[in-house]
């Protein structure tokens, strides 16, 4: 009976040790149809109505197919980071932090190193100061509208 614990027992931390070693270092795919982005400052733009669904959705594939490599207690430059959350019918359904160093966060908290094929910073960037122009002509847009 003792004998048949103890392998049991061996059984089953073999089982979960190698469960665990199997994690899935891919995220679990978003749909989106939005986000709100901001980089360096504290303003945050909002994609709804103003940026093309390509855009939208070129940004969802990248976070689609982010391949973590590992946990990482690396100190990172938060002065350099995009934040991207992204909506679908107005419902959040995913966020991420991305560090210019090859560093994500999904909660801010815990930071994951990124594969080296992940082009999702440089274009969050380009998002960025893509929303961030449109966002600045509309403004510019609306004041003329008022003084008219």
């Amino acid at each position: 009976m003792k004998k048949s614990i103890s392998i049991m027992t061996i059984i089953i931390l073999c089982i979960a040790l190698v469960g665990c070693k199997n994690k899935d270092s891919t995220l679990k795919d978003i749909k989106a149809d939005s986000y709100n982005i901001s980089y360096e400052d504290s303003l945050i733009y909002n994609s709804k109505g103003i940026v093309d669904k390509s855009s939208v959705e070129s940004l969802v594939k990248q976070y689609n197919i982010i391949e973590l490599t590992g946990a990482t207690e690396q100190q990172v430059n938060w002065e350099n980071s995009v934040c991207i959350v992204f909506f679908y019918k107005n419902k959040k359904t995913g966020q991420i932090y991305i560090y210019d160093n090859g560093i994500c966060s999904f909660n801010g908290l815990d930071n994951y190193t990124m594969s080296d094929d992940s082009n999702i910073y440089d274009d969050a960037i380009k998002a960025h100061k893509e929303l961030k122009n449109k966002s600045q002509s509309l403004k510019i847009d609306l004041n003329r509208l008022s003084e008219e």
